[in-house]
């Protein structure tokens, strides 16, 4: 109860992808959001794309939820995964862990403030 899992389970669920279907390249676990974030701003798990960028199915995607003004605002401290990207209605479609202690699937305007950006796996 109140661990922030929502970034462990990503990583779990990309690796039971990787696991079944052998799709991507190497991809580094974590449980942290920062540390997922700076996998993707150096390379390591693939690339960035800053909001305002169209997502891809897989992509993760990466929040704030903080308000403005909060000293941690700016900063990510939620990732989900882009299921689907809805351009003709502006819409996000993501799953996330660690909504109200569950797995749920959300949706958000493509241009909600809170995304912060995506981290692009690198796919086989």
């Amino acid at each position: 109860e109140d661990t922030p899992w929502c970034a462990a389970f990503v990583s779990w669920a990309v690796a039971q992808t990787n696991a079944q279907a052998q799709c991507f390249d190497a991809f580094t676990a974590f449980a942290s959001v920062e540390i997922g974030l700076a996998s993707f701003l150096d390379g390591t798990n693939g690339t960035w794309k800053d909001a305002g960028q169209t997502p891809l199915p897989g992509d993760l995607v990466f929040f704030d939820w903080d308000s403005e003004g909060s000293e941690d605002y700016g900063q990510p401290d939620h990732v989900g995964v882009v299921t689907y990207m809805d351009a003709e209605s502006g819409m996000l479609y993501t799953i996330e862990g660690n909504c109200g202690g569950r797995v749920i699937e959300c949706c958000y305007k493509a241009n909600d403030p809170r995304i912060c950006g995506f981290g692009s796996l690198r796919w086989t």
